[in-house]
């Protein structure tokens, strides 16, 4: 008798512990931000959410950034900045390898102050010269 409860809590707690390995699977998010031109927007605040979590990343000097996520499908934003476009994309990890992604924000004039210049010019017209037979 104590052999069989002695094997029963033995799978007992094989199967919890197994159990738990699976729920703390994690996926890798990997990715970039960039402007028009290719060069690297640093400070860009990322938020990767699925139906239930959120999840926020700031991309680093390069542009760069890198979020351990569970398995699964999330939308990714990316924070309005002084000239760009929010952005939004749809990706799905998974923890056989790391997924990545480009974000490249479009260029946004909401919010832009424009000058105008004015510059003082000819107040009269310009006599026309005769011309001479």
């Amino acid at each position: 008798m104590k052999r069989i409860v002695s094997t029963v809590i033995t799978l007992a707690l094989s199967c919890s512990l197994v159990l738990g390995q699976q729920t703390s699977a994690t996926a890798r998010l990997k990715g970039t931000v960039l402007d028009t031109n290719g060069a690297a927007i640093s400070n860009v605040q990322i938020t990767v959410q699925d139906s239930t979590r959120s999840f926020k990343v700031v991309s680093d000097e390069y542009g760069r950034f890198q979020i351990d996520l569970p398995p699964g499908k999330y939308e990714v934003r990316s924070d309005k900045l002084p000239g760009f476009a929010a952005t939004k994309r749809e990706v799905t990890v998974e923890t056989s390898k790391a997924a990545e992604i480009t974000i490249v924000p479009a260029i946004s004039l909401e919010g832009a102050i424009c000058i105008l210049y004015v510059t003082s010019g000819p107040t009269k017209k310009p006599k026309r010269r005769k011309r001479h037979r």
